[in-house]
């Protein structure tokens, strides 16, 4: 950003996109201009495993994935929120992939599942 206007006094309305705690958000915020965060708090959507606003197989895969080689098919702070489905709290187990299954072919009506 090369205008030094802040954006109250500015004919231009600059916004910076920035993420929380950047360098650029800093700035922003020292020198008054406005700025959207691209790192918001997802909202919590139990089973939504892939963060697509959806839940289907897809999120029972990656949930999957996450359990066999968490290493290589790392969530998300936001996607382990989701992904902890089944009994939430107790972690990710293979429990939260089946209880995405079950959501998804109608054996469950609706996340989370507790026992």
């Amino acid at each position: 950003m090369y205008n030094s206007v802040p954006a109250s006094k500015s004919s231009y309305g600059t916004l910076i996109k920035c993420y929380a705690n950047s360098t650029a958000h800093q700035y922003a915020m020292k020198h008054g201009y406005r700025f959207e965060l691209l790192d918001k708090p997802a909202d919590l959507v139990y089973g939504d495993a892939n963060l697509d606003g959806k839940v289907t197989l897809s999120d029972a895969l990656t949930v999957s994935q996450y359990i066999a080689n968490e290493e290589k098919y790392g969530l998300s702070e936001a996607a382990k929120k989701n992904a902890d489905c089944y009994n939430p709290g107790d972690g990710i187990t293979g429990n939260d992939a089946s209880a995405i299954q079950w959501l998804y072919f109608g054996a469950i009506d609706k996340l989370p599942y507790k026992k």
